[in-house]
């Protein structure tokens, strides 16, 4: 009895860039799970009158209650354009600088996309140019001044890369269990 053991290089290389594109597959689709979630809290809005709006503003700009910076930002924004309100609605409850943005529509939310790239056997999690804020926000950069951090996609991946790393692990070993793709 004799087994024959033959090198069947160009078939192992394929093999293997399918399981590992169906692990970073994977991995980037719990990335993107992950990332959702940290973006999903949301920040209430209030609706105050424009003149308690107002001296919130002013007093944020002389330095009064950090927490009242959307309402400085809404005061000056409903100012420029001159609308005859009574109203107006705030944000007064942000994220803290190192924590994740708080939902107010969901646009960003809905903006954090994954895709994969069969060449390069890569996959990626990111945001749409759509919601370009997101990224100034990630990276801390914001015309005109900038401001403190508030990241999504880092703290998501670094948090769980032991978790991500199992994941795209099962993917890749269904995939050989499978015999590949199609065969």
């Amino acid at each position: 009895m004799a087994i024959e053991l033959k090198w069947k290089g160009k078939q192992l290389i394929e093999f293997t860039k399918e399981a590992m594109l169906a692990g970073v597959t994977a991995a980037a689709a719990e990335h993107q799970i992950i990332s959702l979630k940290k973006v999903s809290i949301q920040n209430t809005p209030v609706v105050v009158p424009i003149e308690e709006a107002r001296e919130a503003a002013d007093a944020q700009l002389k330095g009064g209650s950090p927490g009242l910076i959307r309402v400085a930002n809404a005061w000056y924004w409903w100012e420029e354009e001159g609308q005859n309100k009574t109203q107006i609605t705030v944000y007064p409850f942000p994220s803290k600088p190192g924590e994740s943005v708080r939902r107010r529509t969901g646009f960003g939310q809905k903006n954090i996309v994954r895709g994969s790239d069969a060449k390069d056997i890569s996959a990626r999690v990111g945001y749409t140019r759509n919601a370009r804020y997101m990224t100034e926000h990630e990276l801390g950069i914001m015309f005109p001044s900038g401001f403190q951090k508030r990241p999504t996609l880092v703290p998501a991946l670094m948090d769980n890369l032991d978790r991500l790393a199992a994941i795209a692990v099962r993917a890749a070993k269904k995939v050989r269990a499978q015999g590949g793709r199609g065969r």
